[in-house]
């Protein structure tokens, strides 16, 4: 069952960019898209998300962490999850935040600076400008890392298959022995029943109202389906997201010769749209691209740059998997672990790799479920 419709706009693009986080209207169209489709705050979504990546991990307190152990925060943003697990570990841990978007990280180091001011006091040195391929230790704190957290489905958006390999190994080199990464995402609850799913829908209806959001469906020329699109009640601004062709994103991610070749293009069928992607034909993982679409109270449209999604190829057979068995993301980036890691070896990959699943609403994000692959960097 759907929640959220996607359309396609067929059109040239420049390559995915920092550029789309760095927008000043991203995190107003990241509040529209969490109150109306989720019927959660933002500030709910990123704390529903950092306890359940600590659940995950084992970490049940400061109490998990030595003396100079600390945990490094990836895609960090404007430092939502690093406030929520410095809370919850009692400002107890050191935690660093990194992102390639400069303008998020300017926003999360003010913030953190107001904190100091409030009389709050992390243990957040600082947050880092850069890319999560070219994470090294000298770069950061010094401090040995226990947890690597990327969350958000944020390993999921504008990377390639060669800079995530890159990032996965640099993530190795980082971690301490025993250390571990917490890769998160976002999925369909493969166990949700039609009722749990109507109780939820009427729970995230009630919230919008309380949100002063609503969610509608518009005809827009050139489209054969109406667009899904979240405003606020009083329409001084509304958001839709739409898919466009995406560029190779070996090319933009500048691999060698060696990755691009690894990447075929394929169209797939969207909402009655062709829509062109990559997919990376060793790993099974296939790209797309969307663009954020922001209209104000005018009803000036503004296009934030594009960027890209990845989602593991569907097969025919997905249907015959087993019940409770791992989603295909899973399957996926443990393929890049075997190979990035463990060099192949598939014993090795079994034993220090699992996949963790949301329970409960805590772990829910309106309909959909909260996944974690969990890798240990043997010691």
């Amino acid at each position: 069952m759907r929640v959220l419709r996607y359309t396609i706009l067929m059109s040239e693009q420049q390559p995915p960019s920092p550029q789309h986080f760095n927008s000043q209207i991203y995190p107003e169209t990241v509040r529209l898209e969490r109150e109306g489709y989720l019927g959660l705050s933002p500030k709910q979504v990123y704390r529903r998300e950092a306890a359940f990546a600590l659940r995950a991990a084992g970490v049940k307190g400061p109490e998990n962490f030595r003396e100079g152990e600390g945990i490094v925060d990836t895609a960090c943003g404007v430092g939502n999850h690093a406030f929520q697990m410095s809370d919850m570990l009692e400002r107890k841990v050191p935690i660093e935040g990194v992102d390639v978007a400069g303008k998020l990280i300017e926003i999360a180091n003010e913030r953190l600076q107001k904190r100091i001011q409030q009389g709050i006091h992390d243990r957040i040195a600082q947050f880092t400008e850069g890319a999560m391929q070219g994470l090294e230790k000298k770069k950061l704190s010094g401090r040995n890392v226990r947890l690597i957290t990327n969350l958000g489905s944020s390993f999921f958006g504008y990377m390639g298959v060669g800079q995530m390999k890159e990032s996965l190994l640099h993530f190795y080199n980082l971690l301490e022995p025993g250390g571990q990464l917490v890769i998160q995402w976002r999925g369909d609850d493969p166990d949700e029943t039609q009722k749990q799913w109507e109780e939820r829908e009427a729970r995230i209806r009630g919230k919008r109202k309380k949100f002063s959001v609503s969610k509608s469906q518009e005809n827009v020329a050139g489209y054969p389906m109406p667009l899904d699109m979240v405003e606020n009640y009083d329409k001084t601004s509304s958001c839709y997201l739409r898919y466009i062709d995406a560029e190779n994103p070996a090319v933009v991610d500048g691999d060698s010769a060696a990755e691009v070749a690894k990447y075929e293009p394929f169209t797939k069928v969207i909402d009655g749209r062709p829509c062109k992607g990559w997919e990376h034909t060793t790993s099974g993982i296939q790209f797309l691209s969307y663009e954020r679409v922001y209209r104000d109270a005018q009803g000036k449209e503004t296009v934030l740059p594009p960027t890209l999604i990845a989602k593991m190829k569907e097969e025919k057979e997905d249907n015959d998997r087993p019940k409770g068995s791992p989603p295909k993301e899973f399957d996926g980036m443990k393929k890049l672990l075997r190979e990035t890691w463990f060099r192949d070896d598939a014993n090795a990959a079994d034993r220090n790799v699992r996949f963790v699943r949301g329970e409960g609403e805590e772990e829910h994000l309106g309909h959909q479920v909260l996944n974690a692959l969990v890798a240990t960097k043997p010691g």
